[in-house]
């Protein structure tokens, strides 16, 4: 099943190496509707309101697979969700989720995606540098989104539960990036 996911990556990105503008940006807007229906999976704990979403998964691992692809599809995303597409957690959308509780996350990702995209080329098969590398991406997501969190709640331990469930997504992430590395050899 993995060796199938990783082919189709690696033909799309052959395929996205080979083509147009119009390409790019049709495949951005395609990714931005990913983005946003991985904001609908999510759970949330007893204790704490801030949604487990499997959007950190989905738009960190398009940013190492997809690079600037991706970081115009968070792009598009925050703005289809600005104009009213239930782009955001819970189908909410509107300028004022920007400006609420977690909008710091909102724009965290774009800023992490436009960090990892750099790497999209990064020929490293090296597992702690791409471990790394999603580590300083998870950093710059959650220093913009407790920042703005912070303006309303008081920050409490709570929220390290939540940085440690992303590293976990990382680590599945890196564990993906490297069977793709591999497989590319092959």
């Amino acid at each position: 099943m993995i060796k199938k996911v990783t082919n189709s990556f690696v033909f799309l990105n052959k395929f996205a190496n080979s083509h147009s503008l119009s390409f790019y940006f049709v495949t951005s807007l395609l990714l931005s509707f990913i983005f946003a229906l991985s904001s609908q999976v999510y759970f949330i704990l007893p204790f704490n309101f801030i949604p487990i979403t499997l959007q950190t998964f989905v738009i960190f691992l398009s940013s190492i697979l997809f690079g600037k692809i991706a970081f115009m599809a968070s792009i598009f995303w925050v703005f289809e969700g600005i104009a009213g597409f239930p782009a955001f957690f819970g189908a909410h959308s509107g300028f004022s989720h920007i400006c609420g509780p977690t909008g710091g996350y909102i724009i965290g990702f774009i800023l992490a995606t436009g960090f990892l995209s750099l790497f999209k080329n990064a020929k490293s098969k090296n597992f702690l540098f791409n471990f790394l590398t999603l580590f300083l991406g998870l950093i710059i997501l959650h220093l913009f989104g407790v920042l703005q969190l912070s303006f309303f709640v008081p920050l409490n331990l709570n929220i390290l539960l939540f940085f440690f469930v992303d590293i976990v997504k990382i680590l599945l992430i890196t564990l993906i990036i490297f069977m793709f590395n591999r497989n590319k050899l092959s």
